[in-house]
């Protein structure tokens, strides 16, 4: 009867231990399932950080591209404040435009056209203009003339 119980216990290991060794098996299926997730998720966290890093660097470059386009802005309006006035309003412009610069003569056409004279240059705050010289409004600012010459002697703009 002591074979008959070994017996019987030895089939009894032979049908359980499979089954706990199968049940071992599975238990490691779940931690390489876990360990998988956890790799998926640090995987994308990691596409994530670099996807925003991608974003980053692209506003930046587009920050960069912004800022160059101000600074040649503003180099263009110094340039510009810089040129001298052209007179567009002139009778000589119906031919080309004049520009407008200390030393360079007034074309005869736009000096002896009273309606750019000015008698009153105290209401624009001018200076006196002084013997032989005469205040010409051109546009928004005014030039002042050496009337026996022509030339421009001062440039004041928009008063």
């Amino acid at each position: 009867m002591a074979k008959r119980s070994f017996a019987v216990l030895a089939l009894a290991f032979a049908l359980v231990g499979p089954i706990v060794v199968h049940a071992d098996s599975s238990e490691d299926g779940k931690s390489d399932k876990s360990s998988e997730q956890h790799l998926k998720k640090k995987h994308e966290a990691l596409e994530g950080q670099a996807k925003a890093e991608r974003v980053q660097r692209q506003q930046m470059q587009e920050l960069k591209q912004i800022q160059q386009k101000e600074q040649l802005k503003e180099q263009l309006s110094e340039e510009q404040k810089n040129e001298p006035v052209v007179a567009k309003d002139s009778p000589s412009t119906e031919k080309r435009s004049h520009l407008w610069r200390r030393g360079a003569q007034v074309p005869a056409d736009f000096a002896e056209d009273k309606s750019h004279w000015i008698e009153d240059w105290q209401q624009h705050s001018l200076s006196e203009p002084g013997q032989d010289k005469r205040w010409l409004q051109v546009k928004s600012g005014f030039v002042l003339m050496d009337i026996k010459t022509s030339v421009i002697e001062e440039i004041v703009l928009g008063q």
